[in-house]
């Protein structure tokens, strides 16, 4: 599973958020016309550290497994119109810290970093009035694998051409 879903899911359940207040970023979306809060979630970078490829011996055949290691830098935004978003945002990081976050990283096989890289209020005048908009970034130790069928030969038919 990609790891942003995963986070989204975090953040929704333990932030106790509709579906249609945690996003990802790019997705078609229509904004409600609401004063209340809503969290996106986006890419920033990704560092890779880690690029690794072993064999297994599996009972349905040999197998390539390849093994990319990462650190994944993730944007998530909290805004609102109203106070919600400045009075809400740090339940991001208690969402991220959580029990059921810690229960996510031990199923998907991913680390979070406890303290996010950075904090910002960037709230920003929108037509008539004031967006309270904060943005958090948090690093992922994260991994994907990619496996492949080694085709082998054990068994050789041989012929011999004889030229006279």
């Amino acid at each position: 599973m990609e790891i942003i879903k995963i986070l989204a899911e975090i953040i929704k359940q333990e932030m106790q958020l509709d579906n249609e207040r945690v996003l990802i970023y790019n997705q078609k979306w229509n904004l409600p016309n609401t004063d209340d809060i809503f969290v996106y979630l986006a890419y920033l970078s990704e560092s890779i550290f880690g690029n690794n490829r072993y064999y297994e011996d599996r009972e349905d055949g040999y197998y390539e497994v390849q093994v990319l290691e990462k650190m994944t830098s993730i944007s998530i935004n909290i805004f609102s119109k109203n106070s919600t978003a400045r009075e809400r945002k740090e339940e991001i990081v208690f969402a991220l810290n959580s029990t059921y976050s810690q229960q996510q990283q031990e199923k998907y096989g991913f680390k979070i970093h406890k303290i996010p890289s950075g904090f910002n209020d960037i709230s920003e005048l929108e037509t008539s009035s004031m967006l309270n908009r904060f943005n958090i970034t948090v690093d992922v130790i994260n991994k994907v694998e990619k496996e492949n069928i080694v085709e082998y030969y054990d068994k050789y038919e041989l012929t011999t051409k004889n030229n006279l």
